[in-house]
């Protein structure tokens, strides 16, 4: 329950959306506001942006009917379902795991660094298998992605390991059921 606290309070803020700060109100459901700006937000990241004023309207009636019905199920209590909640931690954890992994891996790409003389290496230690009949030139961004992928794979290896080393992790596997 401690892990899904947290996991409430963010449910509960999107479902309670409400006006920016001196905003006037757009659309009001209920006792939920929102203001022009949240509209426009959402609706640029809806798939209807790209119809233009047909989509515009379009949008309108599946937001409020998607604020109804939100509405009607918090009102049901159905937010605070178990099977909700842990459907919605499992998609949260997902997602903030795809995000971690994302930004540590633009921050290892940045420092990485494949030399020419690694790719000549690569190139002549491959050229009979890998790039048989092939010049050096033709395949040299090849091979300077290969070892961009591999360095990066590595680096991102090493990053992991590095955290279970930081982090105290006791697992009791007889409990688990699970031999050593």
């Amino acid at each position: 329950m401690k892990q899904v606290l947290p996991l409430i309070l963010i449910v509960a803020m999107a479902f309670s959306s409400g006006c920016a700060k001196n905003e006037p109100t757009a659309i009001r459901i209920g006792d939920v506001q929102f203001s022009p700006s949240e509209f426009e937000r959402a609706f640029k990241n809806s798939g209807f942006v790209s119809k233009g004023e047909k989509g515009r309207k379009l949008f309108l009636e599946n937001f409020v009917s998607t604020r109804l019905i939100l509405k009607e199920a918090g009102d049901r209590g159905l937010d605070k379902n178990s099977d909700f909640l842990e459907e919605v931690q499992s998609y949260w954890e997902q997602g903030l795991i795809k995000l971690m992994l994302t930004e540590k891996d633009k921050e290892l790409a940045r420092d990485l660094k494949v030399t020419a003389s690694e790719v000549q290496d690569y190139y002549h230690k491959n050229k009979d298998t890998d790039f048989a009949g092939q010049k050096f030139e033709d395949v040299a961004e090849e091979i300077r992605w290969i070892l961009a992928q591999e360095k990066q794979q590595a680096a991102m290896s090493a990053w992991f390991n590095d955290l279970k080393i930081r982090t105290n992790i006791e697992i009791d596997r007889q409990l688990l059921g699970i031999p050593e």
